[in-house]
């Protein structure tokens, strides 16, 4: 089909004239059968469209279909069960992923970005934001049958009064990105070759902090932006052994080099 595509120069218009309807059918299953996780593709049925390769029939379709259902369907079950155990913890987030601080209040962003061009009216309507992390809390419980501890703000975005709203709600931590934490310390985290932080940038980032103003108090941890956005937008277009090696040496190399200077001064 890749082959049948070239030769009309990969333009879509004069190629669509001549793909037939099972050229368009087969280009749906295969097109969901990439999608399947390795281990599922060797499930016997899952395995023979695989070999099949074309001429995929109406049946077919329905059973990829089925098939996608199946497999979804135990993932919130099996997430559930873990937590339960305590095997792993979830974060919440809030129900319609708004941006909490802007709800809160939208001159909210010029404490960030001073300058920063806002709405001639003003929207400030901090029970709206209550209310949608107090549906994405309800909605976890429902989900996982367990309260959620921690939220991930949509967007990482964080304000003191999102912050005391969360609090107020029985949030015991939050979740945002390093470049909250470097413009709030006025330390920003530059890295070495291979994005590798500095041991004093990883000492400040691989930390757990405690918020408190006025009545609230909240424990916030920040993501390192680097390794993020290696693991949701590089490593897929890597080696799996390559990246994996990576993500380590990004990740280990400053951490231990941390911990030895630690160790460095409590020996003294």
């Amino acid at each position: 089909m890749h082959q049948h595509f070239s030769t009309f120069n990969f333009e879509p218009k004069p190629a669509e004239k001549s793909f037939t309807t099972q050229d368009f059918a087969d280009l749906q299953v295969l097109s969901q059968l990439a999608w399947f996780d390795e281990f599922f593709l060797q499930e016997e049925g899952v395995k023979k469209l695989v070999a099949k390769q074309r001429n995929y029939s109406p049946d077919d379709q329905k059973f990829v279909i089925a098939k996608q259902r199946e497999i979804l369907a135990t993932v919130l079950p099996a997430y559930a069960q873990a937590a339960q155990k305590g095997a792993i913890e979830i974060s919440a987030s809030p129900f319609y992923h708004p941006i909490l601080p802007l709800i809160c209040d939208t001159d909210a962003g010029r404490a960030s970005s001073p300058g920063l061009p806002l709405p001639h009216q003003r929207f400030l309507h901090p029970e709206d934001a209550r209310e949608q992390l107090r549906r994405g809390l309800e909605l976890h419980e429902r989900v996982f049958g367990i309260r959620p501890r921690g939220v991930w703000p949509s967007e990482g975005s964080v304000s003191d009064e999102a912050i005391r709203i969360a609090h107020e709600l029985g949030v015991r931590w939050m979740a945002t990105d390093e470049g909250v934490l470097g413009r709030s310390m006025g330390a920003y985290f530059d890295r070495q070759r291979e994005g590798v932080l500095r041991a004093d940038a990883a000492r400040k980032l691989y930390d757990i902090y405690r918020y408190e103003h006025d009545s609230a108090e909240m424990h916030m941890v920040f993501r390192d932006h680097s390794l993020s956005d290696l693991i949701g937008f590089v490593y897929a277009g890597m080696d799996a052994e390559e990246a994996a090696q990576h993500s380590s040496i990004t990740l280990r190399f400053p951490v231990n080099r941390f911990w030895h200077q630690e160790r460095m001064r409590w020996s003294r």
